[in-house]
């Protein structure tokens, strides 16, 4: 608090109190009982009135009827088992002289002779006060007195060499000062426009950015820091039915729900082209299963890096290995030749513009060659050997963990938005026991993933990581899917 102390923001308040009985009626007859009340007593610190337990569910709740408002934001249960508590907490007012009205454990108000109930303080705060957060349980509003605050700094634009920033603050005073500062700088540079271009940028770097505002009285807020190119926070901007899961699984944040609910994870590889994409999917068209929360040593993977999956199955199906001879890893596998120079090569010379640039794009890091028999709590880091190669496939627990919580269950996932219900296809993992590994896991048209001999011919969906040093435009819409800018 940069102005005044806490106390300070506590106004000395004018509470009404005495009796009424009718405590029975509706949220509004209560209120009125309440206004009509003459006794008054001015201090900082009360107690919530009658009414305001009613008027928090319904103008029209009659909340002296047992559980009628149980659902209220407002009650609270006292769960005191030591003594036992009949009653909640008491409000401001009296039934009379002697019995004050509480909130019972059935959310029903009533009165009682005095006892030692519980109780929570109710205060009136000044209207100097600024208020920033989203007043979640998460990221609660915050009053920082008449202090003006940084709510939040976007960026509205990225062409690579360039990025242009938007602030927004507020505070009672007016905002007349913007200030920035890159992490290339050394200085702070004030302005008055809550907009700010930076040009002359390299393209494949991530760049962070310190934000202050001041008011006319001289007052300066908390300096606001903002990653630029995090593409998490692009990613949870456009998440409109929260798909994008806040904690990661398996070092990334992954798109979790059904194919109804994750509709926002599209994105467009071999083209800048938003119609190109949209028209002609086979050649473009991808969905995102995650973002890598932070560097990988392992498999030499950074933070920042898209995970990503062809939205259509390649052309033609394809074994996993033209025979189940013998202990079959990926690094000998038909699979990985196929991925690696049949599809790579036809879509850098073919399909994606510019292909040898798009494949700079991706990078070549250490795929798991998990294998597993019916557990996949450990999979796919059960695996001790590792390949280094661009292109592979989804692991089982991709499939899993897209749709559901539990790794143990994999039966009948076809709602998930990862399964493929018109193709049976592979995925990288491979199954039986060390030494014996001669099947292969598919997920099935039903959504279930099943141990296959490995000379099936399935259909195939490539994968893979996407440089760290790009920056998206668009929705992830089928229809205005994202678009990458390196």
């Amino acid at each position: 608090m940069q102005n005044k102390s806490w106390l300070d923001l506590i106004v000395d308040y004018k509470w009404k109190y005495g009796e009424f009985t009718n405590y029975n009626q509706t949220g509004a007859n209560v209120l009125k009982a309440e206004n009509s009340l003459i006794n008054i007593l001015e201090s900082k610190v009360g107690l919530m009135n009658l009414s305001d337990f009613y008027l928090a569910y319904s103008n029209s709740a009659n909340c002296s009827v047992s559980n009628a408002c149980i659902t209220s934001w407002m009650f609270i249960k006292n769960n005191d088992a030591n003594p036992p508590r009949q009653w909640a907490e008491w409000t401001m007012n009296r039934y009379d002289k002697t019995n004050p009205y509480c909130i019972a454990s059935s959310a029903q108000s009533y009165y009682t002779s005095p006892d030692e109930l519980s109780a929570r303080p109710v205060m009136y705060l000044s209207e100097e006060i600024n208020i920033g957060g989203k007043g979640t349980a998460e990221e609660p509003f915050t009053i920082i007195g008449s202090k003006p605050i940084v709510n939040d700094v976007k960026v509205t634009s990225d062409t690579g060499s360039s990025i242009t920033v938007e602030v927004d603050a507020i505070d009672d005073k007016r905002v007349t000062e913007y200030c920035y500062k890159l992490n290339t700088e050394s200085n702070y540079t004030c302005t008055s426009s809550n907009t700010k271009v930076y040009s002359g940028l390299d393209s494949k770097k991530i760049y962070s950015l310190e934000v202050y505002v001041k008011d006319g009285d001289g007052n300066s807020s908390e300096v606001y820091e903002k990653a630029l190119r995090n593409l998490k926070d692009y990613l949870k901007d456009k998440d409109k039915k929260s798909t994008l899961q806040s904690t990661p699984v398996d070092g990334m944040y992954r798109y979790k729900g059904t194919a109804t609910q994750v509709d926002n994870n599209y994105i467009c590889f071999g083209t800048t082209d938003k119609t190109k994409c949209t028209t002609t999917p086979d050649n473009y068209m991808y969905r995102i299963i995650g973002l890598t929360s932070e560097a990988d040593t392992t498999l030499g993977l950074n933070a920042n890096q898209l995970k990503i999956i062809k939205a259509t199955p390649s052309s033609t199906s394809q074994v996993w290995h033209n025979n189940s001879n013998g202990d079959i890893k990926w690094d000998v596998s038909d699979m990985k030749t196929y991925l690696n120079t049949t599809f790579l090569n036809d879509a850098v010379s073919s399909k994606w513009e510019n292909g040898t640039t798009w494949q700079g794009l991706i990078t070549s890091q250490q795929w798991y060659n998990a294998y597993y028999t019916n557990k996949l709590s450990t999979e796919p880091k059960n695996a001790t050997t590792t390949y280094s190669y661009q292109i592979g496939l989804m692991y089982a627990t991709d499939f899993v963990n897209a749709y559901q919580e539990s790794r143990d269950n994999w039966l009948f996932m076809a709602n998930g938005w990862t399964s493929n219900t018109a193709v049976t296809e592979w995925t990288m993992s491979s199954a039986g026991v060390a030494g014996q590994v001669r099947d292969a896991w598919e997920v099935s048209v039903s959504g279930s993933l099943l141990p296959m001999m490995m000379y099936w011919t399935y259909a195939v969906r490539p994968v893979f990581y996407v440089s760290p040093y790009i920056s998206l435009t668009g929705e992830g819409t089928t229809t205005n899917p994202f678009i990458i800018n390196s």
